[in-house]
């Protein structure tokens, strides 16, 4: 009996690309969940917590910003693996500090390969 699919909760407000991150990781062999709305997504793991393996966040999001996202799943699981992705990374931006390990982040556009890779790395399988 081959090992359950990893469980991602994907994040992020442009339908395109959140269509585009569920279908890649679906065809990697994940079970992702997607959220325009930070609000529904944070919703979602609240109610089981347990039940998600990975998120992955889109740094700019409306009514909430991406990283206070993280900071919230981070205060339910400090040890639950993140990719915030984004396209509007400055050098110099410094991050709040999270509970758990620093996010990974994943530089937009990326390839549906670079997605999978990072997806792999953060939950430490090797592809």
């Amino acid at each position: 009996m081959s090992p359950k699919p990893a469980r991602v909760l994907v994040c992020d407000d442009e339908r395109f690309v959140l269509e585009v991150v569920l279908a890649a990781l679906e065809a990697g062999g994940y079970e992702a969940v997607g959220f325009e709305d930070p609000r529904a997504a944070l919703s979602a793991f609240q109610a089981a917590p347990q039940g998600f393996d990975l998120a992955i966040i889109d740094r700019r999001l409306p009514h909430q910003d991406g990283l206070g996202v993280v900071a919230a799943l981070r205060a339910q699981r400090p040890d639950l693996p993140v990719i915030v992705a984004s396209g509007a990374r400055s050098h110099g931006e410094s991050w709040p500090p999270f509970a758990g390990p620093a996010p990974s982040v994943l530089d937009k556009p990326f390839r549906p390969s670079a997605l999978l890779a990072a997806v792999a790395n953060a939950l430490g399988r090797t592809t």
